[in-house]
């Protein structure tokens, strides 16, 4: 069992002490779980928080809008902080190498891209975004009502290849309406 784990007690043992003063998480499954592992540590379990973020917190009044254009709009987003080390962690090569396939074949495409992304190592991929309107960035941090409204105004398809640590972006782009392409 988990409990009996050596790395799970001492993980409890931190967690008990007066210093830690929350374990957060977005999961509501993850709390329940948690406080189920910690039901034998009450210091550590009344610590246990969920915290819903990104998809709870969509205005209603946020609904897709489905237009008529002469391209079609994939939207990727780098992390919140747009840091350029997490373009690569969230797949943003992969993504980038993918669309670049799809606008070579002649499909009339357009990237958005939200965030820094870090090519230095990639010079084809610079090229390709510098010499083609086909890649766009939004550089500057967006707010959560410029972002909702670029998803539901401008946006055909929402592309998370890195899914499995940003879950969080997929459900936004759900429970907006947008299609979502997501490994």
């Amino acid at each position: 069992a988990i409990e009996d784990q050596w790395w799970f007690k001492a993980m409890q043992h931190m967690f008990a002490k007066p210093n830690c003063k929350a374990i957060t998480t977005h999961m509501q499954s993850t709390i329940t779980g948690l406080k189920y592992l910690f039901r034998n540590s009450p210091e550590a379990s009344k610590k246990l928080y969920h915290i819903p973020m990104a998809y709870p917190n969509i205005p209603d009044h946020f609904t897709r809008k489905y237009r008529k254009k002469d391209n079609f709009v994939f939207l990727f987003t780098n992390s919140y902080g747009g840091n350029h080390r997490n373009f690569e962690l969230r797949g943003g090569i992969e993504t980038l190498y993918a669309f670049k396939s799809i606008v070579e074949e002649g499909y009339n495409a357009i990237l958005l891209i939200t965030g820094d992304m870090g090519l230095s190592g990639y010079p084809d991929l610079n090229e390709f975004c510098e010499n083609t309107n086909k890649v766009m960035f939004y550089k500057k941090f967006m707010t959560d009502t410029q972002y909702f409204k670029l998803m539901c105004d401008e946006v055909d398809t929402f592309l998370i290849p890195a899914m499995r640590i940003h879950n969080c972006s997929l459900m936004s782009s759900m429970k907006m309406g947008v299609p979502t392409i997501f490994s």
